[in-house]
């Protein structure tokens, strides 16, 4: 690999590491001593050729001269003429011997000075001419009279003056060598100045500036040279880092005085953070254990029943022992709730629980969840709330079937004892159903299908009492037929109709929906109310055909309402869990917004958390196929099933409906309170829109709206009435005289 010529300077250390100073004088003299010394030797060179020249030239002239001389010695063979011409040339101090010798060879004459060598015996072995590396010339002339050669003169002759000359030239090249070194390390001193001055002050500067942070100092130019420019590019940059110096200064102290207030900002909402975090962290805690307990009596819920009495009937299967499912509905609580409310209705579900617990044995039931700090180490939860007015009671294990009947008798005579709820005393009956394992069934849904049907046979018998489940008690199957009957007479005739209750945003009380909500007259009870044929429906799976027409009539009316003076208005279909199973319902729900050409974010879908427990893969893949076509998905009863946060967290929804058993507790029960602060919380921080539904007080709105809770729904603004009354009560805003 080749080399560049100063990379042998630099390999040397001493060098490599040597000051800029040191290296360009140390360049100066070697390039100085170089110059000198080629350009003397050139000039000795040519001195050396000059002088052996000059030397050639005379040597020739002066053996011509000789040999004309010595031609008429040749022709008169004169010898001694010859010699002392040739004697002559002792007076040349260089010229050592001369020889003459005749054409055939023979000596003639010769002369040789003392230290001289024979001529005519080299002229034998040396070439004729002159040696330019040799102390000899050799000059050979002819000898010729009238044309005519007589003989050949050899001189021989020495260097006698070269050796001194070289000696000469080598000691005033010397001496101009120093001479000039010594000038160009003067001169070298004298302009170092130049360059070492500015590299110096830039050096110094950047000292400075590394050491003490001042971007203030600058390198004074003084050449417009590459020093020049690379100071001014220093000074450039410095400049730079000034100006960026001041603004991140600027910036820091801005945020210096940002953080100090953001800190004492933090420090304040850190600690009502905490308070809050606390109280979140508690009612999270409930919002988990609504899976398990009914948030108004703190009983066990469906869920928790169905497990106990799925592993109570293991336990009993394999000791051959008997239990007891004990399932009872109030008599005349739609007439509590009518007369005195539902907060009066939630308070009177309170204390039938407290009497139920005491009518069965210590062992056989856990009263309530178990309370921050208390122990239970009971194992079976058995007192539980099925939902509404009905509870069961588990017993288990029995020794006969008498001691379900003594726990029933006790039910039945404490429940029909006066209630006082509000300072008025209330009296409701119960009607009681027994089914028992093994003879009435081997399983859960067994027992409690047919310790409800033993319920209904007592209420049907006149209530306030109770029954053993009994084949005979498929006369009761028989009217649930021919109730069925006249509901599938009435999907024919259609005689169902919908009413409307709207919900109102908080923030002004403007309209943001409707509900759609079925009403049908049954021709054996005279009531309208959905309570007493939906559950038929859904058991005999007329619901889905049901649910199609609501869902067709509402989107008609919402249709009419899109275009007039009160619209458009969103209108909500509650979607039962039955429907929501079927494979049908999103097609069904793409084929009546076709028909009706109802826009589909006009249609809101109300789904309750049950529907979603059996499959809860299916289910999100449901309502997101809904939620693609444009509809809008709010999760209905919020907090009253079994769904998961997480399965909360994984459906596309657009709003949570709370429960209103939650909001009817609102004004005495803390727990309620915490449990809808906490929901919608929880709605917010998913945002979703939250509405409360079953709002019948002035104290429950004014909590809501402190909670923050989007909208609201209840009889304190509405209740459900035809389409045509709710446009004319939207026109004239009458229902804005209780906000």
């Amino acid at each position: 690999m080749s080399r560049h010529p100063t990379d042998w300077c630099l390999m040397l250390p001493s060098f490599r590491h040597a000051s800029i100073k040191r290296k360009l004088m140390s360049i100066s003299l070697i390039s100085n001593s170089v110059a000198l010394l080629l350009s003397c030797l050139g000039f000795l060179l040519y001195d050396m050729v000059s002088y052996r020249q000059a030397t050639e030239a005379k040597l020739s002239a002066v053996a011509h001269v000789v040999a004309n001389h010595t031609a008429a010695a040749l022709v008169f063979d004169d010898s001694n003429a010859a010699e002392e011409t040739l004697a002559a040339l002792r007076a040349e101090q260089g010229i050592l011997s001369a020889c003459i010798q005749r054409m055939d060879g023979a000596r003639f004459a010769d002369y040789r000075r003392d230290d001289g060598a024979d001529s005519c015996s080299l002229q034998a072995h040396a070439h004729k001419g002159i040696d330019a590396w040799t102390h000899h010339f050799d000059i050979s002339v002819p000898i010729e009279l009238e044309g005519e050669e007589l003989g050949i003169l050899t001189i021989d002759a020495g260097h006698v003056d070269m050796g001194a000359r070289l000696a000469r030239y080598g000691f005033i090249a010397a001496i101009v060598m120093l001479a000039s070194g010594v000038v160009a390390l003067f001169l070298a001193s004298k302009l170092w100045g130049f360059i070492s001055s500015p590299i110096i002050r830039l050096l110094e500067t950047f000292r400075i500036v590394s050491l003490e942070k001042d971007y203030s100092l600058r390198v004074e130019s003084e050449s417009r040279d590459e020093l020049g420019r690379l100071i001014d590019s220093f000074n450039e940059m410095l400049g730079q880092i000034q100006d960026r110096d001041r603004e991140l200064q600027s910036s820091r102290d801005q945020l210096e005085e940002a953080v100090e207030a953001r800190t004492l900002e933090l420090s304040t909402a850190i600690e009502d953070l905490n308070g809050e975090i606390t109280q979140r962290e508690k009612a999270e805690e409930r919002i988990r254990q609504l899976a398990y307990y009914d948030i108004v009596t703190g009983l066990p819920n469906r869920q928790m029943l169905k497990e106990m009495l799925d592993r109570a009937l293991t336990d009993a299967a394999r000791n051959k022992a008997c239990l007891a499912l004990v399932y009872l509905d109030l008599d005349h609580f739609k007439e509590v709730n009518d007369t005195l409310g539902h907060s009066a209705g939630d308070e009177l579900l309170r204390q039938v629980s407290g009497r139920l617990l005491e009518c069965v044995r210590f062992g056989d039931a856990i009263a309530r969840s178990p309370e921050e700090g208390e122990q239970d180490e009971r194992e079976l939860t058995t007192v539980s709330r099925q939902g509404g007015d009905e509870f069961t009671i588990l017993l288990s294990p029995m020794r006969s079937s008498e001691d379900a009947s003594r726990v029933a008798e006790r039910i039945v005579e404490e429940i029909r004892k006066p209630f006082t709820i509000n300072n008025t005393e209330v009296v409701v009956g119960t009607s009681v159903g027994i089914a028992i394992y093994p003879d009435d069934g081997t399983d859960s849904e067994t027992l409690i299908e047919h310790a409800d049907t033993a319920m209904y046979h007592a209420k049907e018998s006149g209530g306030n009492d109770f029954q053993y489940f009994t084949q005979s008690m498929k006369v009761a199957a028989l009217r649930r037929v021919r109730l069925e009957n006249d509901l599938r007479q009435a999907i024919d005739s259609e005689a169902f109709r919908l009413v409307y209750q709207p919900k109102f945003n908080m923030s002004d009380q403007s309209v943001a929906g409707v509900e759609a909500l079925i009403r049908w007259t049954n021709p054996a009870t005279g009531s309208d109310e959905p309570g007493g044929f939906i559950g038929v429906c859904e058991e005999s799976g007329l619901i889905v055909p049901i649910g199609e027409w609501v869902l067709r009539e509402a989107c008609r009316q919402g249709k009419a309402w899109e275009h007039s003076d009160i619209g458009p208005i969103r209108v909500a279909v509650n979607v039962s869990g039955r429907q929501f199973r079927d494979d049908a319902l999103l097609p069904m729900v793409e084929r009546i917004l076709a028909e009706t050409e109802l826009p589909p974010q006009l249609l809101e879908l109300e789904v309750t958390e049950t529907a979603m427990i059996e499959d809860e893969d299916e289910a999100v893949k449901t309502l997101r196929a809904l939620k693609n076509l444009g509809v809008h998905i709010s999760l209905d009863d919020f907090g009253t099933g079994y769904s998961s946060l997480n399965l909360v967290h994984r459906l596309p929804l657009d709003s949570l409906k709370v429960d209103g058993s939650f909001i009817r507790g609102i004004e005495q029960n803390a727990d309620s309170r915490t449990i809808v602060r906490s929901i919608v919380l929880l709605g917010q921080g998913l945002g979703l829109e939250v509405v409360a539904e079953g709002v019948e007080t002035e104290a429950q709105i004014e909590f809501l709206r402190s909670c923050g809770c989007n909208q609201i729904q209840g009889y304190w603004y509405m209740r459900p009435v035809p389409s045509d009354e709710l446009a004319q009560k939207l026109r004239d805003q009458s229902w804005r005289k209780k906000a």
